[in-house]
């Protein structure tokens, strides 16, 4: 099975939880392709025309993927368990088009189709306008887990050598009592 190297490039904390009940209901009646697994089978498309103020508010809140590798058209992508079912949709960069993917709760693509818009029209699949300091946050937020946890890892190290120590002394103690003793 192939493995796709995945690239969040904002909103990476995001949930299917954080929409509103509204926003989840237009975002699960656009016109999907169901089961398109492979790229070309997803035909269905969103054009600048077809994106209101309102679903371009909801797109810009769900996480951008970018797959760094090329997929063919052989390639069973969407089918693969590469997505969060938590998470449910996502917009995602692939040979150069970008997709809305629902997962309706499972790990890959059930529902897809094509985000075909201008640039103008689209603002946020642009590169130029992401947020940066959205993206740093949260790689800062990360690197403070990282750090806390290696911390942790640290404390816990620093404590089984000092229980180490202290078993090697009663063992030594016990070898002296029973040399001397027997």
């Amino acid at each position: 099975m192939k493995t796709y190297t995945l690239n969040t490039l904002q909103n990476e904390n995001f949930k299917a939880e954080d929409l509103t009940s509204e926003e989840y209901y237009l975002l699960v009646s656009l016109p999907y392709n169901r089961k398109a697994g492979y790229l070309d089978d997803v035909q269905e498309k969103l054009t600048g025309d077809n994106i209101t103020e309102e679903l371009n508010n909801i797109l810009h809140k769900l996480p951008l993927i970018q797959v760094t590798e090329t997929v063919f058209t052989e390639d069973d992508f969407l089918y693969h368990s590469i997505f969060e079912g938590d998470v449910q949709f996502y917009r995602v960069y692939v040979n150069d088009i970008l997709l809305l993917i629902d997962t309706q709760g499972y790990t890959y693509g059930r529902y897809a189709l094509i985000l075909d818009a201008e640039q103008s029209d689209f603002k946020t699949v642009e590169t130029d306008n992401l947020d940066y300091n959205e993206i740093i946050a949260q790689k800062d937020s990360t690197i403070i887990d990282y750090s806390k946890t290696i911390a942790l890892k640290d404390n816990t190290i620093k404590e089984l050598e000092h229980t180490i120590d202290i078993l090697i002394k009663k063992n030594n103690q016990l070898k002296e009592f029973i040399t001397t003793n027997f």
